[in-house]
């Protein structure tokens, strides 16, 4: 029933609003009324920026879904903002925007033809805030589209459309498609090869806050993902259960808190229910299409790049992320590397971060070494600081970690040499690439400086040639098992203090005679092999695996590894399987049956043990030549060369790492200075007053004087003879006695 005034509704938007939402036909009069008033002034240009006009439009967005003028309604306002947009005000735009998209969330408008005219709206000059809004709704609406069901005839229409407009001349548009493109990979809606090969060709954009956008979305999209999204519907946002009860005991009871209780109930049995598998983001710069051509271009820009040190420093770290990950071969990259290797160059551990990025093992070691030897020669002396040295051995470490032969063998033997440095940080840099090398090559190092062999070593260690290869054809440590596949699974339980089921840490223990395989750093300073000289190369027995010493040591160190033959059953006639031996028993166990959990277990505490226990002298296997297997190192060392465990990135902690923080830094400077100056006077001269208020003395006043009154007292002081000047001085010291004490 219709209210008894109706002419107040005419005045009463709001009130007739609420009234169609009851009942729409019995006041269609009343709104086909206001509609009449909307057209009157859509016809008229200039009353576009009155009040009237903007809630006259919120007011047919709201009911326009009950009568049939709806569509002519929707293409006015469409028509609206393509033909006048730059003429409306700022509030009349943000109003007939507010409507199409209230009138899209109702289901009145398609998706594609309102994004289309969106994306033409960003071309609007000096309206931030509007380009903001429709930025948020762009990426809100794709998102809600695909969020139950992926629409790929749409998702591809909608791309096509947005990649065109990142091509457009207007930076503006250009910059707001880059930001919804990426915003869209990052929340996971579009984040297959072709966006990230769209986001690829905004590198080459002409302008650089494009060009920039692009550059920082393959350099952040794997270090920095997206956490606590406010527009996330993730289960992991899902309301704790627990706390929500306790607050529901504590506080007062009310219906409106057991509704909030019952709704977290609910939310919390849902996350519960939809246990969904976990996604794994792929990293943007495996599904660039044309990787080497790609880097070439931006090697290109930056040639020709007359923009800030950081805007290229950015290309440069994208360019070297490219080379270290598809391993591309880009030989004019290295020496643009090689202009900035100098201690005073701004930034410049990041340069020898993105040198070691640029390193692998595909790229000749006649390219990388000259930047080695650069890295060395102006850091690594004694003329810089410790820290200059320490970042510089560090960064040699790094590209040598990634490339083992871009270093030469005497460049090596100085680079040891400051191990027994004076600085603790310049010493344990120095140790840290001896370590590296004798996982990689130990016959690059002295004989003095190679740690004894663990078991793991003695089957690993071979360094691979330029550009070869080596497949894996077994598992590695399938030999502890035995042959017939029915004992394992018998054995199992006896053996079963070496294993651990929950995936625990395994403890293996060796015996005390045996030395540990691989001491740490500090403590390379006590190896038995240093104590006598270590000027002096010691030989180094390849029948006992000795350093230096006779064969009567040599029957002593075998008397631990008897002991373990012993302590393990065996007889001591019983001969140890040589490494060609193990490798043939390892490939058939492998290659004739199906390893169980139980015998990966059993596999991966025999590696381990194998970390631990030193090597047997050789005198105890059969001598046999076998090919080495391919080098694969523990990840947890830090020193992996195998290109499959191989970390993409260099962290720049790795470079910039000192183990001892410097007394004499700039902080701890300044802290004894300000130490120094409490209770100290304040810094001045001694002045000569009469009392706290008295009048200045006449020598104070000439101070003040122009000259020319006061030049007939300095000539006269010019003229005064020696015992003058010695009187003056003897009574001016009185004075100054009498009234300092």
């Amino acid at each position: 029933m219709k209210p008894r005034h109706n002419n107040q509704l005419a005045h009463s938007l709001p009130q007739l609003q609420n009234l169609v939402k009851r009942d729409p036909p019995s006041y269609k009069d009343e709104v086909r009324q206001q509609y009449s008033h909307y057209r009157t002034l859509y016809a008229q240009p200039s009353e576009y920026t009155s009040d009237k006009f903007e809630e006259l439009i919120m007011f047919l967005a709201n009911v326009c879904k009950h009568y049939d003028f709806k569509d002519q309604f929707i293409q006015d306002c469409m028509e609206l903002l393509k033909s006048q947009a730059h003429v409306l005000t700022a509030d009349t735009r943000l109003c007939i925007c507010r409507a199409l998209i209230m009138m899209r969330n109702k289901g009145l408008l398609e998706p594609l033809p309102l994004l289309e005219l969106y994306f033409g709206m960003f071309r609007v000059k000096f309206d931030k805030n509007l380009r903001e809004f429709l930025k948020q709704h762009i990426i809100a609406d794709i998102k809600n589209t695909n969020q139950k069901t992926k629409s790929t005839k749409l998702n591809n229409t909608l791309q096509n459309f947005m990649f065109t407009v990142l091509k457009d001349s207007d930076t503006q548009a250009a910059k707001q498609s880059l930001d919804c493109v990426v915003a869209l990979y990052q929340k996971q809606v579009w984040n297959d090869a072709k966006t990230v090969n769209v986001i690829a060709t905004a590198c080459f954009h002409p302008e650089v806050k494009v060009m920039a956008t692009a550059v920082k979305f393959f350099l952040g999209c794997d270090e920095e993902p997206q956490q606590n999204d406010s527009d996330s519907d993730s289960d992991s946002d899902a309301p704790d259960l627990k706390d929500a009860l306790m607050t529901h005991k504590i506080n007062k009871k009310s219906r409106k808190r057991q509704r909030w209780l019952e709704n977290i109930k609910k939310k919390a049995k849902k996350a519960k229910k939809s246990d969904k598998a976990p996604s794994f983001n792929f990293s943007a710069l495996h599904l660039i299409h044309d990787p080497q051509t790609m880097a070439e271009k931006l090697l290109k820009r930056l040639e020709k790049l007359n923009e800030r040190f950081e805007v290229k420093l950015m290309i440069l770290n994208l360019i070297s992320r490219l080379i270290g990950v598809h391993q591309l071969i880009l030989f004019n990259f290295y020496p643009i590397i090689l202009r900035y290797v100098q201690p005073h160059q701004r930034e410049v551990t990041k340069l020898l971060q993105y040198a070691a990025q640029a390193c692998h093992e595909l790229v000749p070691p006649d390219i990388l070494e000259p930047v080695v030897k650069a890295v060395a020669n102006n850091f690594v002396s004694e003329r810089n600081s410790v820290e200059v040295m320490t970042v510089g051995l560090n960064a040699i470490r790094e590209i040598c970690s990634r490339a083992p032969l871009a270093i030469g063998e005497d460049l090596l033997q100085d680079l040891v040499m400051y191990r027994t440095f004076r600085d603790k940080n310049v010493s344990t840099a120095a140790r840290s690439i001896v370590a590296l090398y004798r996982q990689v090559n130990p016959e690059l190092l002295k004989r003095k400086y190679r740690a004894r062999p663990t078991a793991e070593q003695q089957e690993t260690i071979h360094l691979k040639k330029y550009g070869q290869t080596v497949a894996a054809d077994f598992v590695s440590g399938a030999e502890v098992l035995n042959e017939d596949s029915g004992n394992d699974e018998d054995d199992s339980d006896e053996e079963q203090p070496n294993d651990s089921e929950d995936g625990e840490w395994i403890d293996v223990s060796h015996s005390e005679d045996e030395a540990p395989a691989e001491r740490p750093e500090e403590d390379d300073e006590n190896d038995d092999c240093e104590e006598s000289d270590e000027e002096e190369d010691v030989e180094y027995d390849d029948e006992e695996g000795d350093c230096g010493e006779d064969d009567e040591a040599g029957d002593e160190a075998d008397g631990p590894a008897r002991k373990k033959l012993r302590k393990e059953g065996a007889d001591e006639n019983t001969p140890v399987l040589s490494l060609e031996e193990r490798r043939e028993k390892a490939k058939m166990i492998s290659s004739t049956r199906i390893l169980s959990q139980k015998e990966f277990q059993k596999v991966r505490a025999a590696q381990l043990a194998k970390k631990v226990n030193v090597a047997l002298p050789r005198r105890f296997v059969k001598k046999k030549n076998g090919t080495p297997t391919e080098t694969v190192l523990d990840p947890e060392s830090g020193l992996i060369v195998d290109s499959a465990l191989r970390k993409e990135t260099v962290a720049l902690r790795d470079i910039e790492k000192l183990s001892k923080n410097l007394k004499n830094d700039k902080a701890a400077r300044l802290a004894s200075i300000q130490a120094g100056r409490e209770g100290r006077e304040k810094y001045g001269g001694y002045k000569q007053k009469k009392a706290e208020y008295a009048s200045l003395s006449n020598k104070q006043k000439r101070k003040t004087k122009s000259y020319n009154m006061i030049k007939h007292k300095a000539r006269s002081k010019v003229k005064r003879s020696f015992r003058d000047k010695q009187q003056a001085l003897k009574v001016s010291l009185k004075k100054i006695i009498k009234h300092k004490y």
